[in-house]
């Protein structure tokens, strides 16, 4: 099997490359808009050219982006403009003026963030935090606008969002968009205003935002190869762009086209099926096309999906090094094999979802979930400018054709294939139930030993150790090869972990997006809370919750482990 995927490597082409890349680059594809369309129209032509069967799915979904932004602040008596951008989701205003207020770091604990929120009302806010909870944060606390330093120091404006809802709006969190005017300063800028504003001679600012900002109907192309099976894996990433957009996400949107066209072309081969998604509304909506997808067919990827490959930030120059972010399900040093097969250099190899980029299945429990990431090498000079992106470029008119790497695209579209058959390939799924339980079990230790000790896990980590403990049996027969098909046990047990470990909600609703890593996210909000350091009303608050997620927890393991001690080894018993 080795052999034919080597073959498939050698059969990815540059040229192919190079012709959807002329096409799909030349559009500013924002999702709606009839260049979005086209590239839509492209993808379906050139899939239909090679014989994949292939449509376009239509959804509805809220857009933001800004159409003009304006920022002055008052110095001696005179108004100077400082060039900023509105965050899509922000609020419009025409002449909004207030008072500058700088939001200085605290300590984190409740009663010193109690006290920095409370200082905002009646504020324009200049804040070094930028994600859309600290806004939404503002806005409850009566401040007027807010604008936010960028954390790298590259000289140019990102596009960024502040939306909190993932997907579409439901009822109850419309209040959540539009809140207040929100727009992001360069580093350079920001510094400097900050500065002014602590030395005295900055104290008003002056912001007029206009958001365009509607209900919009969009296309998404979706493409099926059938296995040997009915379980898939799912391919995806965003076609939506900033401009030209061509590492984030043209190079990508390319480099799905190639991957399709390959595995296709070897369909005889795979166990699996692989279902090609190019999602809209990411950038413009805030993962709106992937979360309607999933909401739409959440009992098919809940029953036969395995897992989904995330594309996006592809081939960027100076991106020597290919990592992976990981669920972290698959067996150990998996990932940095398959990396080194497909002829790249391993970067990072992160265990452990940092929920971004359409990781809109994190509920419905997919066993696998990866998405690439590309960095220089260590020591260089560009790693000052990947803290939260790829590359100094990312999100701003920059990212044309001169930051592409074609070396870099075929090497990438390479690990795409070879992970993707892989997956698809294989007899058995290279899961590691018993070990990801390890992983779990670690986690909620360190939790447990960095929080008050009210908070208490012990109960979840026996009942941990029970399921492990009866799933063993069962990855044995999986390692073995010896089931007739593995893929629904996989799914029920490796889906069911991940849904425990990656969500906190509705099985059937969407997280809230927010920054920071989703891995047991409810539970740590107990660690370093003490009833010292926080308001009585908060400690109890997030009392409550740890106590609601550990009954979820403790209920969903004994579920599995039910499963597990039951579960048919052979075809007489299913």
């Amino acid at each position: 099997m080795e052999q034919e995927k080597n073959r498939w490597l050698a059969d990815i082409s540059e040229s192919r490359l190079r012709d959807d890349m002329a096409h799909i680059s030349r559009w500013y594809r924002y999702t709606g808009s009839w260049d979005g369309e086209a590239c839509v129209d492209y993808i379906l032509g050139q899939l239909r050219a090679y014989g994949i069967p292939c449509h376009a799915e239509s959804f509805e979904f809220l857009r933001s982006y800004p159409i003009s932004t304006q920022l002055y602040v008052e110095e001696n008596g005179k108004w100077r403009q400082i060039q900023a951008m509105a965050a899509v989701f922000s609020a419009s205003c025409q002449d909004l003026q207030g008072p500058l207020w700088c939001d200085e770091a605290t300590d984190g604990t409740d009663l010193a963030e109690s006290r920095r929120l409370s200082a905002m009302r009646g504020k324009i806010v200049l804040t070094r935090r930028r994600h859309g909870e600290e806004v939404i944060k503002a806005f409850l606390h009566g401040a007027l606008a807010v604008i936010s330093v960028w954390d790298t120091p590259e000289d140019r404006l990102h596009h960024n969002t502040i939306g909190t809802v993932w997907g579409g709006p439901a009822p109850e969190n419309l209040w959540r968009f539009g809140t207040v005017p929100a727009m992001c300063v360069t580093q350079r800028d920001g510094e400097a205003l900050w500065d002014d504003v602590v030395a005295g001679r900055v104290t008003q600012a002056r912001l007029t935002v206009q958001m365009a900002e509607q209900v919009v109907t969009a296309r998404m192309p979706v493409a099926d190869i059938p296995g040997k099976r009915d379980s898939f894996l799912l391919v995806n990433g965003h076609y939506d762009s900033w401009y030209e957009g061509v590492t984030d996400n043209a190079a990508a949107n390319v480099a799905q086209i190639e991957c399709a066209r390959v595995l296709w072309k070897n369909r005889h081969l795979l166990q699996r099926g692989v279902r090609f998604v190019w999602w809209g509304g990411h950038s413009d909506g805030r993962y709106a096309g992937s979360a309607a997808y999933a909401d739409r067919h959440y009992e098919e990827l809940r029953q036969k999906c395995i897992g989904q490959l995330n594309q996006d930030m592809f081939s960027g120059i100076n991106c020597q090094l290919v990592g992976k972010a990981t669920g972290g399900m698959e067996k150990e040093g998996l990932l940095r094999t398959w990396i080194q097969e497909s002829g790249a250099k391993c970067g990072q190899v992160t265990d452990g979802l940092n929920r971004s980029s359409d990781e809109s299945f994190s509920g419905i429990g997919l066993p696998f979930s990866m998405m690439s990431s590309f960095t220089p090498e260590p020591g260089s000079e560009w790693l000052p400018h990947w803290p939260d992106s790829a590359g100094p470029w990312w999100h701003t008119v920059d990212d044309g054709m001169t930051r592409l790497d074609w070396e870099y695209l075929v090497r990438d579209t390479r690990v795409m294939v070879h992970m993707a058959a892989s997956l698809t390939v294989a007899r058995d799924l290279p899961v590691d139930m018993p070990g990801f339980i390890q992983k779990m079990d670690r986690a909620l230790a360190q939790i447990e030993e960095e929080s008050d000790p009210c908070f208490t896990l012990h109960d979840v980590r026996a009942r941990l150790q029970k399921l492990k403990d009866a799933l063993e049996p069962l990855q044995t027969l999986v390692d073995a090869n010896t089931l007739p098909n593995s893929d629904p046990l996989v799914q029920t047990f490796a889906g069911g972990l991940m849904r425990l470990c990656y969500s906190w909600g509705s099985e059937y609703e969407h997280d809230d997006a927010y920054a920071g890593s989703s891995l047991f996210s409810q539970l740590r909000k107990a660690v370093g809370l003490t009833r010292e350091n926080s308001r009585p009303v908060y400690f109890l608050a997030v009392q409550n919750r740890f106590q609601r997620q550990k009954n979820r927890l403790l209920l969903e393991i004994e579920e599995l482990y039910q499963k597990a001690i039951t579960w048919p080894v052979n075809e007489k018993e299913r």
